[in-house]
Parts: C-alpha cells; sequence; structure tokens
C-alpha cells in the first residue's frame, strides 16, 4: 500500500513544479550564453596576447596568458556544469507535463512502476517523444551540428506547439543560427522568438544576441538600437548591463 501512495503522489509533486523549473532553465540558458561569451573573449585574448609576446616564454604576458587559459578552463568547466543541469530539468518538466495530463495510476500499474521499492525504467514505448526529439536537438547543438539541431527543434515545435518548453526550442534554433555565424538569419529568428515569446524570461538575452548579431556584420548603428531598446525594457537584467557595456565600447 505505501509503495502505491508514493508513485501516486509523484506526479502532483512534479506537476506543481513545472513552472518553476521552466524558469530555472530560462536562468541557465542566460548563465550559460554569457558564461560562453566570456570565455570567447577571453580566447581572443589570450590570442593578442600569444601574439604581441613573440617567442619569450618566460616574459609577463606568458604569465598573463596561463592565467588566462585557467579561467577558460574554469568557464568551459561551469558551461559544462549547466549542461548537464539543463538536460536534467529538460526531463523534470517533460515529465511533469505528461504526468500532469495522464490518468490516475491504478495499482495494478503503479505496481509496474514499482520493483523493490525503487521506480523501474519507463520500457522504451512509454518515454515521453517530446523529450526524446528535444534532447536530441539539444544534443546536436552542443556537437556544433547545426543543420540537424534545427531539424529536431523545428520538428519538436511541429509536433508540440503547445509545450512548455515549446519557447526554448525557438529560442535554440535562433541561438544556433548565431553560433554557426549565419547573423542576419539570427537576427530574424530571435525576432521571432521575441514576438511569439514576448513573456519569456530570455527575450532580454533574445535582443542582446540581436544587437551582437549586427555588431558582428558591421551594422553598428543599429546594434545600438537594439542595445538600448533592451536597456529601456528590461533595465535591471543581467543583459542590461552587459548591452551598456557594448554601447561605450562603440561610442
Amino acid at each position: 500500500m505505501k509503495k502505491h501512495f508514493l508513485i501516486l503522489l509523484f506526479p502532483v509533486a512534479l506537476g506543481t513544479g513545472c513552472v518553476a523549473t521552466h524558469d530555472d532553465m530560462g536562468n541557465i540558458y542566460a548563465r550559460q550564453s554569457r558564461l560562453e561569451a566570456k570565455t570567447k573573449k577571453l580566447e581572443q585574448r589570450v590570442e593578442e596576447m600569444q601574439y604581441e609576446s613573440g617567442v619569450d616564454s618566460f616574459s609577463a604576458s606568458e604569465q598573463k596568458i596561463a592565467e588566462l587559459e585557467q579561467r577558460i578552463a574554469e568557464l568551459e568547466q561551469r558551461i559544462a556544469v549547466l549542461e548537464r543541469s539543463q538536460q536534467r530539468l529538460t526531463t523534470i518538466v517533460q515529465r511533469s507535463s505528461r504526468y500532469s495530463s495522464a490518468d490516475p495510476v491504478s495499482p495494478s500499474d503503479s505496481e509496474k512502476l514499482i520493483d523493490d521499492g525503487n521506480v523501474a525504467e519507463f520500457a522504451p514505448s512509454d518515454v515521453d517523444q517530446e523529450a526524446v526529439i528535444f534532447n536530441r536537438g539539444y544534443k546536436f547543438l552542443s556537437e556544433n551540428n547545426y543543420e540537424e539541431a534545427r531539424e529536431k527543434f523545428s520538428l519538436f515545435l511541429q509536433k508540440y506547439p503547445q509545450s512548455p518548453q515549446a519557447s526554448d526550442a525557438a529560442f535554440w534554433i535562433a541561438e544556433s543560427y548565431f553560433r554557426q555565424g549565419k547573423y542576419e538569419e539570427a537576427i530574424l529568428e530571435f525576432q521571432k522568438f521575441i514576438d511569439d515569446y514576448d513573456k519569456d524570461i530570455k527575450v532580454p538575452l533574445a535582443y542582446y544576441k540581436q544587437g551582437e548579431s549586427l555588431v558582428s556584420i558591421d551594422r553598428k548603428q543599429e546594434a545600438v538600437i537594439f542595445f538600448q531598446t533592451l536597456i529601456d525594457k528590461f533595465p535591471q537584467s543581467e543583459e542590461a548591463r552587459s548591452a551598456k557595456e557594448k554601447l561605450r565600447a562603440l561610442q
């Protein structure tokens, strides 16, 4: 009897945490993106200092390069931790949405899910296809397989437009173009994300990415507009602080 009680309460606990977990994922995405930007900036600085330092391996520049490389390694480690957190939260959100719409679990069914007091693994036929498609898309993105990532995220949006993960899929489509260096496509996709999910926690980051994309294709005057829009709309956001730094650099 105790086993049945536990399995029946489990969906309720997941359902109540769905919204908070989705916001947590948005925060993770934003933090990950900022860390990646810092890593890229440090890598560029290392390249500059290596060029400036010449062949003297004992120079002060070489010591600074070593320090920067250590910081890069630390940032990459933090990014890896965030990616693992994102994957775990994705699974939780998908399971919570699955259970919240499911019928109550009967005692006979709950026996199938419990084995010696432990939650049993779901059979492949029971796996939530939402999570499968989304996680494959994210896996492709993390491996820099951008075309495959966009294919999976687009399929996800087509099949599950009302999913709690729909905004994430749309954001990652835009991000895939940004990482690929296809900045004009990225600008358009980030704008589509902003228009479709204007209340999403990642909207400030989308504005910031648009500004960065415009800088990358030497459309700096337009970039200023996007950065200023971000500052005006979300003045307390971390992205607004970064946008102010960008504006100072562009002046």
